[in-house]
This record gives structure tokens, sequence and C-alpha cells, in this order.
């Protein structure tokens, strides 16, 4: 039940954030998110992320949720290329559609703690838990879940960007 208190801990600091009138504008975010960006992540990905934590605090989760998914898949892609170079499905060449299922087994190793990687990949990816990515994104999740469960993929894309991966940006 680690993933009720933190979606209750993300939930009151989002009310915190909120009730203070602190800025949270996609300008705002991009700014901070720009500081703060890896060499290895592509400009759009970081304003895909600016959008969707802006509109997380304008109340719209659900749309959120449909920018933040592409936004994290996006990310994780990246860092997981580079960190092992080009993700390769069939022959020598680059593939851009690798799954997200399988982006997550190249990262396996890269995560210092397993549990972490396995909530990620659970929630995100596998059906003994949420499958959170082809279900919303294939239009199978109830409105009522999506932005319930939108809030911790809020946490998660936040805990991933600022994730400190051992990658070496020379």
């Amino acid at each position: 039940h680690l993933r009720l208190s933190m979606y209750f801990a993300v939930f009151r600091y989002l009310q915190t954030i909120i009730q203070r009138r602190i800025d949270t504008s996609e300008d705002r975010w991009l700014e901070c998110l720009s500081a703060a960006s890896p060499k290895y992540v592509n400009d759009d990905v970081v304003c895909l992320f600016a959008k969707g934590f802006s509109i997380v605090f304008d109340g719209e989760m659900v749309l959120a949720a449909h920018i933040l998914m592409p936004a994290l898949e996006a990310l994780l892609r990246q860092k997981a290329e580079a960190i092992h170079g080009a993700l390769k499905k069939y022959g020598n060449e680059r593939n851009d559609d690798v799954t997200l299922d399988s982006i997550l087994r190249v990262l396996e190793k890269d995560f210092e703690n397993y549990d972490e990687w396995f909530e990620l990949r659970s929630f995100l990816t596998m059906g003994i838990d949420e499958n959170y990515r082809n279900r919303l994104m294939h239009g199978l999740m109830p409105v009522n879940h999506i932005y319930n469960q939108g809030i911790y993929l809020f946490w998660l894309c936040l805990k991933m960007y600022f994730k400190d991966w051992k990658i070496d940006e020379s």
C-alpha cells in the first residue's frame, strides 16, 4: 500500500501549492525543467513535461495524463539510449517502435533499487497491476480512474525526470 500512501502525500502537496498560489504556469515549469535537464533529454520532451505539469495544477488530470504518459515514455527511451546506445528491435537499425516494456527491461540494471524499477514497470506496463500506459492510451480506462491514478503518474514523472542516473554526458 505504498502507492496509496504516496498518492495521498502527493495529493496533499498539490493542494498546498494551489492554496499558496505558487506559480505553476507552463513557462515557470519550462524554466525549472530546462535548468535541470540533462543534455540527452530532447527539448520537445521538456516542453511536454512543462505543459503536462502545469495542466495538473489547473485540475485537468485527464488531459495531463495524456500529455505526461508519452513524455515519460520518451524520457525513459532517451535515458536508455544515453546509457546503452540506440535501441534496436530487428537488425542493426534504430527502431522507434520499441515498446515501453522493452525500454524498462533495458533499464532494469540501471535502477539502484529493484523495487523502484518493478513498481514502475508493473504500474505502467504489466497486467498484474495497472498496465496504466496501455489502458490510458487505448481509451480503456474510466475517467475517474485516469484522474485518481494520474496523480501517481505525475509523481512518477517528477521522480524519473529528476532521477540521478549514472550517465556519461560528455
